[in-house]
């Protein structure tokens, strides 16, 4: 994903911003209409189960992992650290550190250190929105509805859409495709469109396929993943790098909220059309 590779503007056509600053509760015990999630379609009640219960996923207050993206020989790797509270974000590499801490996204020593090749504030919860599913899908804010069936390379999965209430997050015209196994509930695959930085919402034309999961203090959560062109309702040739997780950790003890901070020699990525942006 440097910027010498040729795929990257593609790639970022595609990827969404996940609308996962919402605001979250304070407190670090589960509120029983957040879990339950009544209005929920089946499917995503069978997904959570199966990936672990949302009691369990919201028992953890801090998640942390290194995420890797392999295109051919060249690798780069960042460790995240994750607030799930306030999805708060610290990323840190040899060369940068880049930091969410609920309003503003930062970058140290600035933004010219950021080695990709699009924003990082987009950055900051693009990744973790991904490989945080199927849970992340019951922040509030989600509007989920069954969307039927269907049978993709010789699976059958139960569909639900995913869209937005207004004004959650940085992109709320997103739309999310996910597709279950239909005989054990786990996270298939998601399809997505991108609308972060103004652009209007379009049929979602692309999918990350998981092919690997993991499991850690009782949530199963997938560790490996590549997008793919779709359409159709056909799955298509991968796009760009493979991804994959590894030292994923969770613990329930929450983490210092300095972590977070914007340093004062830190620079500021601003919301695509904000006034900060604009000047």
């Amino acid at each position: 994903m440097m910027r010498l590779l040729s795929w990257i503007p593609l790639l970022l056509a595609l990827i969404v911003l996940p609308a996962c600053t919402a605001d979250a509760p304070e407190s670090n015990e589960p509120d029983a209409a957040q879990t339950e999630r009544p209005d929920a379609p089946a499917a995503l009640h069978d997904a959570w189960a199966a990936h672990g219960g949302l009691d369990t996923w919201r028992n953890q207050r801090q998640m942390r992992y290194t995420l890797a993206r392999i295109a051919g020989s060249d690798t780069t790797r960042d460790d995240h650290l994750i607030d799930l509270q306030t999805r708060n974000v610290r990323i840190t590499n040899g060369d940068f550190v880049l930091g969410f801490d609920g309003s503003d996204a930062w970058v140290q020593p600035s933004l010219e250190a950021f080695p990709y090749d699009y924003s990082p504030r987009f950055y900051t919860s693009t990744y973790f929105y991904f490989f945080a599913m199927p849970f992340v899908l019951a922040d509030d804010g989600v509007i989920a509805s069954d969307a039927g069936t269907a049978t993709i390379n010789g699976t059958d999965y139960r569909v639900t859409e995913i869209r937005y209430e207004d004004n959650v997050g940085d992109s709320p015209d997103d739309v999310y495709i996910v597709y279950t196994e239909a005989d054990t509930g786990a996270l298939g695959l998601v399809r997505f469109s991108v609308t972060y930085g103004d652009r209007p919402p379009d049929a979602p034309n692309t999918a990350l396929v998981y092919n690997e999961f993991a499991t850690n203090s009782g949530l199963t959560l997938p560790v490996e993943g590549r997008y793919h062109a779709w359409a159709d309702s056909t799955l298509g040739d991968p796009l760009g790098p493979q991804f994959a997780l590894s030292d994923l950790t969770f613990e329930t003890e929450a983490p210092d909220s300095a972590l977070f901070a914007k340093p004062d020699s830190a620079e500021v990525d601003p919301l695509p059309g904000s006034r900060a942006d604009s000047e």
